[in-house]
């Protein structure tokens, strides 16, 4: 849920390439589907997760993920969870991992915290579920890859010790085994931690709330077994913290909502909230604290630090002004390192859910909504923003909302910690495919024959028994062989002059293929997912 200006162990070479200048496009079915979490991928593309409605084959949502190109084409998308009429499964962070797939944080099945680790196609390697006390329900919320390879996961937790919800970290290995869990509460009232950041000196940083007739901002700095460095709250009456992004100075900015700065207000029992964020040093005391918004309700969902030193959040505005009621739009909002605002706007009818910048400058926007109304359900809603706010007018964006300074002080928090909280299971997880791109517009400065340079195309992708192979106006190719993910060629089919190439598939395993043209002047390859039967 958010862009790191640290270098961890996570790290890789994001590629020059040819990128989608500003556009937006929506992926999904008749049903309810929305974004949570994306990235920009090693390869130029993005990947974002979230939950389907319209691909599960049950009453209930499952997993969603989706991976495009540079240019915004749809590489690849699957739907993770079970067919069960009861299964839930839902998504609400995900990574690029350092071999270049991706590990996804969520809840399971059984209403417990999930881990699946994807390797660069969308294939399952491993999967893990973890759970506090008996019949707890639990929910992660965040995770990022640690120096070790491993993953931290933060997220909330249930105690019986305390008889509420408590913020949780759980340390894993690389495979997704537990090395160590710990809750953090202070009281009886419930806590969540909904995102994590790794520090310089290999610990962590936890932002969240604890709820009560007083919320406040709470961040929580821990070194690297856990251990409570300092603890602070920031906020005087109902503030909620949602993301953070550590800084290039060892500090952070952490954004969210606010009922007490700003333009925000309570009328008549309705409450009205402006978008907050703070930016804190490394200790934790306060360099800046700044309201956005308008006399309606504004809220933070997501943050990125930029290249230029500021930070760019998205979240929502409510048009009815209070949240949960009536359709919300997209915000979107840059400010500089001073936490000075350059621009805020805001779109169509959706939340941007989370915001990166790209490495052409521009910022990416993965969102659960629709371009012009709700009215036909919600779907994944991609949009590409240059560096100043530029989007084509099909988004529907315009400049809303101001800002203004807020004082407060920081207030010393005393935190319990809990040991070893949380046992791990293995999570089975079925896959099977979800569904194609409509809609928006795509400004890629690419043209109708750039396009067709991959001549080859497959139906149905992804395929059990038989697929057809396309190749268009192709007169080249000889062959067209089929490659295993290990680099194997499975099979070589003769293309003897024809456009259309029925393949068999019914005797290959169940993951993902490279059909590759012999013979072309130009490559050309295209990747298979075959399902399992």
């Amino acid at each position: 849920m958010r862009t790191f200006l640290l270098l961890a162990a996570a790290s890789f070479h994001l590629a020059a390439h040819a990128q989608l200048t500003n556009g937006c496009f929506t992926i999904g079915g008749t049903q309810s589907d929305g974004a949570r979490a994306g990235v920009q991928t090693s390869d130029g593309g993005y990947a974002f997760t979230g939950f389907t409605y319209s691909y599960t084959g049950s009453l209930f949502e499952n997993a969603y993920v989706v991976k495009v190109d540079a240019d915004g084409a749809v590489e690849w998308n699957m739907v993770y969870g079970n067919t069960s009429s009861i299964s839930t499964d839902f998504m609400s962070d995900m990574i690029q991992t350092a071999d270049g797939g991706f590990a996804l944080a969520g809840v399971s099945t059984s209403q417990s915290m999930a881990l699946v680790k994807l390797d660069a196609a969308g294939v399952v390697l491993w999967s893990k579920q973890y759970d506090t006390y008996v019949d707890a329900i639990d929910d992660l919320h965040a995770v990022v890859q640690t120096p070790d390879g491993g993953y931290a996961l933060a997220g909330s937790g249930n105690n019986d010790a305390l008889g509420g919800g408590e913020m949780l970290l759980l340390k894993t290995d690389a495979a997704g085994e537990l090395e160590w869990s710990k809750t953090y509460s202070i009281d009886f009232f419930t806590h969540e931690a909904y995102d994590v950041v790794l520090t310089l000196d290999g610990g962590y940083a936890l932002c969240g709330y604890r709820g009560g007739s007083t919320n406040r901002f709470h961040v929580l700095r821990l070194d690297a077994s856990g251990a409570v460095l300092w603890s602070k709250g920031y906020g005087d009456g109902q503030e909620y913290a949602t993301a953070m992004v550590a800084t290039s100075d060892n500090g952070f900015v952490v954004v969210g909502r606010t009922n007490t700065y700003g333009l925000a207000y309570n009328d008549g029992g309705a409450v009205y909230h402006d978008a907050f964020a703070v930016k804190l040093d490394e200790d934790g005391e306060l360099a800046w604290a700044r309201a956005f918004g308008d006399s309606l309700t504004e809220n933070f969902l997501s943050v990125a630090g930029t290249s230029d030193g500021g930070d760019v959040m998205c979240g929502e505005a409510l048009e009815s002004g209070q949240l949960g009621v009536g359709p919300p739009r997209i915000y979107v909002v840059k400010c500089d390192a001073n936490g000075e605002l350059l621009w805020s706007q805001r779109g169509s009818y959706s939340q941007a859910q989370d915001v990166v910048e790209c490495t052409d400058g521009g910022l990416a926007l993965f969102c659960n909504g629709a371009l012009a109304d709700f009215s036909n359900g919600s779907q994944f809603l991609f949009m590409k923003m240059e560096a100043d706010g530029t989007i084509c007018p099909d988004c529907l964006f315009e400049p809303y909302g101001s800002d203004s300074a807020a004082v407060l002080t920081p207030v010393d928090l005393t935190y319990n910690v809990f040991d070893n909280v949380a046992t791990s299971a293995d999570y089975i997880v079925d896959v099977f495919p979800g569904g194609t791109a409509s809609g928006g517009c795509l400004e890629t400065g690419i043209t109708d024959r750039d396009r067709m340079e991959n001549a080859i195309t497959i139906t149905p992708n992804p395929a059990m028994d038989q697929c057809s192979v396309s190749l268009g106006n192709a007169t080249d190719i000889d062959a067209l062989e089929v490659i295993s993910s290990q680099g194997t060629v499975i099979m070589s089919v003769p293309v003897n002059r024809r456009s259309r190439i029925d393949m068999p598939v019914s005797r290959l395993a169940q993951g993902v293929y490279v059909i590759r043209a012999i013979g072309s002047a130009r490559p050309q390859q295209v990747r298979l997912v075959v399902m399992d039967r």
